[in-house]
């Protein structure tokens, strides 16, 4: 079963906002019926479900998300997708310009519904995640208020397989978004941080190695064997640092720069690690 949210519409319509924007039912639909959904051009369907029936970012609910929709049209042809995602299970239809000019253009264009589990229930996170995953998607899939028109005519294409499992590449997701809120943080206090100072935090970044980290980790009584330290309490250290400065616990769940580290380990504020890491360079 996947649970969608869809509309029927009366007449033929095409992308038109205010006719689509009320009306939403949510349901659960058998996977094998799933095909009259994509070929029916009067059905407007969703992966989320949305309150009040209105499709718009506010009503938009998550929580019981259990597949993806995706939607292609620049190139990344049928069986380029087929090959990819064999081992998962899906089911694919063309749209009305499939294979046909649009902006100068003739490609396959399809949408693809994929049944998935470990979907990230934090939005940033999923929709980064989902990013990540398909690149070669209609970035219409990274809103709150994504739904789909079939299609009467579509080629309707069917794959068995396992469910897509998003852990993984949720977890990159993750890392990336809390990377980029503390480069965003690094910005927004260089000023303060280094008024005084022909520093700023890109410089501190840039001059960060492995050799550097490896003093800093013995400042807070951190031994390094070779490129290993331990991170928690283990036998044999898991923990590894790059040449870059970057460190992975193999063993653990930590992976990031000095500055995560010290914001974990010692309690730090992301300014107080910039601060403290300066001292070692």
């Amino acid at each position: 079963m996947i649970n969608l949210s869809f509309i029927k519409l009366k007449g033929k319509v095409v992308d038109n906002y205010l006719d689509s924007l009320k009306g939403f039912r949510n349901k659960d639909v058998n996977w094998y019926d799933l095909h009259k959904v994509l070929g029916d051009s009067k059905i407007q369907f969703s992966p989320y479900k949305f309150r009040n029936g209105c499709k718009t970012g506010v009503n938009c609910i998550r929580d019981k998300q259990d597949m993806i929709v995706l939607d292609i049209d620049d190139g990344f042809t049928i069986p380029k997708f087929q090959k990819m995602f064999s081992k998962y299970k899906y089911i694919l239809g063309t749209t009305k310009s499939h294979q046909k000019e649009k902006k100068g253009v003739v490609t396959d264009r399809y949408r693809v519904i994929i049944p998935a589990i470990n979907i990230p229930d934090d939005d940033e996170i999923y929709f980064r995640t989902v990013e990540l995953l398909f690149p070669f998607s209609d970035k219409q899939v990274l809103t709150k208020t994504a739904a789909f028109l079939g299609n009467d005519e579509a080629i309707v294409i069917k794959n068995d397989g396992k469910k897509l499992d998003m852990f993984k590449v949720s977890e990159l997701a993750t890392q990336q978004i809390k990377q980029e809120r503390l480069e965003k943080e690094a910005k927004k206090i260089d000023s303060d941080l280094f008024s005084n100072s022909s520093f700023s935090f890109d410089m501190v970044k840039e001059q960060i190695t492995k050799e550097v980290v490896v003093d800093i980790l013995g400042s807070i009584g951190i031994e390094v064997i070779g490129n290993k330290c331990r991170l928690r309490e283990e036998r044999t250290p898991s923990a590894k640092i790059y040449e870059s400065g970057y460190i992975k616990d193999y063993g653990g769940e930590f992976s990031g720069d000095i500055f995560a580290l010290l914001m974990e380990l010692e309690d730090m504020s992301f300014g107080q690690s910039v601060k403290y890491t300066r001292n070692f360079i």
